[in-house]
């Protein structure tokens, strides 16, 4: 949980607020896109790339502090993009 918590104080101000509105506030892309005055597959973008970055930061975290095998990577990895959308919504709440 340290390592996602660390990767999501990482994300820029922008990304953290997208993901707050739409994990936390449960906004769909097309209401966020109306708020901001943007398209709706940029908002998209904007989370999977966001989302992209937690994960991302995540692993380089986890690798760094527990020494995480190679192997053993795929498998994390997976477990945590399972999990990224629920503990984000807790974290940036």
């Amino acid at each position: 949980m340290e390592a996602i918590r660390g990767a999501c104080g990482a994300l820029r101000d922008e990304q953290r607020l997208i993901l707050r509105l739409h994990f936390k506030q449960g906004l769909t892309g097309e209401q966020i896109a109306d708020t901001l005055r943007v398209h709706r597959a940029t908002v998209v973008r904007w989370i999977r790339r966001a989302r992209e970055d937690v994960l991302r930061e995540t692993m380089r975290r986890l690798r760094e502090s527990v020494h995480i095998a190679e192997a053993e990577q795929a498998g994390v990895f997976r477990a945590l993009e399972s999990q990224i959308d629920v503990t984000c919504s807790q974290l940036l709440g």
